[in-house]
């Protein structure tokens, strides 16, 4: 029987944390982790096949940076899809593997042309415990969209993704910055830093048809 089955049905709360391969069960209390795998500061260490060395990779205040936060974001966009499975809209997707320390961020919005919008992240509502809307933060995920009966009734996508500290950073952000994909009217993809300029990329940097096939 699974873990995870067990304990929430116990009334317990299941983490499952990839990069130190640990689960987490809560039953009232806060858990205490495991210590985290160090990466020697001049270290390059490679993740899902992107590089990553502490001391290129973080800014001052141990977050990744910019520049590096866009590569892990981008190899999730381009493994992230709309796909239509056994008759039924389905959103489908990998994250990449992150250094320890760090853990995706994500929202998925389908805007409908009658007004109303749908959001699929990792939250669950406290009151409910219904998981309609819940996609997970790491690993693979199948979810079936099963408030869609014609695409035809939805107006616009909205995808954010951002690469945050597990452990929260004092005063500050705990990221450096978001990547948007908008898709319906229009198309764009774009990485908006907690400081200075939208980065919009070029048109033809991204594959939308292979991300959106409903």
């Amino acid at each position: 029987v699974p873990i995870r089955f067990v304990s929430e049905a116990l009334g317990a709360e299941v983490e499952w944390n990839q990069n130190i391969t640990t689960v987490y069960i809560t039953m009232g209390a806060t858990p205490a982790p495991l210590p985290q795998p160090i990466i020697n500061e001049d270290e390059t260490v490679y993740f899902d096949g992107i590089s990553f060395n502490p001391s290129r990779d973080l800014d001052e205040y141990g977050r990744m940076n910019e520049e590096k936060s866009q590569e892990f974001l981008i190899k999730l966009a381009e493994q992230i899809k709309f796909v239509k499975e056994d008759g039924e809209y389905v959103i489908k997707g990998t994250y990449p593997e992150l250094p320890p320390g760090f853990e995706f961020t994500n929202g998925i919005t389908i805007y409908m042309e009658s007004g109303r919008s749908y959001t699929y992240n990792p939250l669950i509502n406290p009151r409910t415990q219904r998981m309609d809307f819940y996609i997970p933060r790491e690993g693979s995920f199948t979810k079936v969209v099963d408030v869609i009966d014609n695409v035809e009734e939805i107006d616009t996508f909205y995808i954010g993704f951002g690469v945050r500290n597990v452990e929260r950073i004092s005063g500050k952000d705990s990221n450096t910055g978001t990547l948007g994909i908008s898709a319906g009217k229009g198309n764009r993809i774009f990485f908006a830093p907690i400081t200075g300029s939208t980065i919009y990329y070029e048109e033809g940097f991204f594959d939308f048809d292979e991300m959106f096939q409903w």
